[in-house]
């Protein structure tokens, strides 16, 4: 489990480049580079940001606390559709679910060109 914001700024970029992390985030890889090397903290805009594209809380990118979702009104003990899972895993299926996406992308673009072309 990563413990700092660095860390947790550098399992959300994954595979991604500095240069295509910070690109997408509107910011500059040197500022990419500080924070995940613990030189500077995130702005609460860029973090907002982040929060926003990777779909994860403030708390669990700032402070690497998971807040557990609003119980299901059904019941007092209901948790329906609930399922716990670490933060390792959480982290990996979302960089997972990013580089599908990117290969989904990649290939829609071929296909595009392909298009173009014929």
């Amino acid at each position: 489990m990563e413990t700092t914001t660095g860390g947790r700024f550098r399992d959300l970029r994954g595979r991604k480049s500095l240069a295509d992390f910070a690109t997408s985030l509107g910011v500059t890889p040197q500022q990419i580079s500080r924070i995940e090397n613990g030189q500077s903290k995130p702005s609460l805009d860029l973090a907002e940001k982040v929060c926003e594209i990777y779909n994860v809380s403030l708390d669990w990118l700032l402070r690497g606390i998971v807040q557990a979702d609003t119980p299901d009104r059904t019941g007092p003990n209901a948790t329906a559709g609930e399922i716990t899972i670490s933060i390792e895993e959480y982290a990996r299926l979302t960089r997972k679910a990013l580089e599908n996406e990117e290969k989904r992308n990649e290939a829609l673009q071929h296909q595009l060109d392909q298009l173009k072309n014929t």
